[in-house]
């Protein structure tokens, strides 16, 4: 659960100087709007940190801070992952090796 303050070990980044202590991320199912999303979490008050962009690994990806100040990634699968550009982010396209 991502909330406000309600014990002394629970604290939301607005009580921490706007300092977040953990990365939330979600993935919306295939086909989902993600632009529609990050509209309605703009109408919800949320700040709107980077707008909806496609990635080099197929997804479309949008970051936002909600009202408490937790900082939330937000992401859906593109219409296809373009396994030509997957390379870049592995050493000689090598799909089972992560760069480092």
């Amino acid at each position: 659960m991502v909330g406000n303050e309600w014990s002394q070990v629970h604290r939301s980044p607005a009580g921490l100087g706007g300092c977040n202590t953990q990365a939330v991320h979600i993935q919306l199912a295939h086909g989902a709007d993600l632009d529609a999303h990050c509209a309605q979490a703009r109408a919800a008050g949320a700040e709107i940190l980077e707008e909806p962009a496609d990635q080099f690994y197929g997804d479309r990806v949008y970051r936002a801070r909600d009202p408490e100040g937790h900082v939330w990634t937000v992401g859906g699968h593109g219409p296809r992952h373009d396994a030509s550009r997957m390379g870049r982010s592995r050493r000689g396209g090598d799909p089972g090796r992560l760069v480092r």
